[in-house]
């Protein structure tokens, strides 16, 4: 029998990447507020997603030591901010 295919996705830095990126940016704070809760709401989009796309069950935890391709976290990052430019 196949087992299934697990990959995670921390999520504590999947928000904490984008947010230090906005805050190092000129970009008001109320502006910075917005983008962040409009990828916050697309996060979850895109990781379901992934999930389908790959057949895959995503979890999210935190992750202490990435060995490989389980953890996703970067590439959610990118697609998420790839969709919120694309949707804005």
């Amino acid at each position: 029998m196949n087992q299934p295919r697990l990959v995670v996705v921390d999520m504590v830095r999947a928000i904490q990447v984008p947010a230090s990126m906005l805050a190092r940016s000129t970009m008001p704070d109320e502006k910075q507020a917005k983008l962040i809760a409009r990828f916050s709401t697309l996060l979850p989009q895109v990781i379901k997603a992934y999930g389908e796309a790959h057949h895959v069950t995503v979890v999210g935890a935190h992750v202490l030591v990435s060995q490989g391709r389980v953890d996703i976290t970067n590439t959610i990052i990118q697609q998420t901010l790839f969709r919120l430019k694309s949707d804005a």
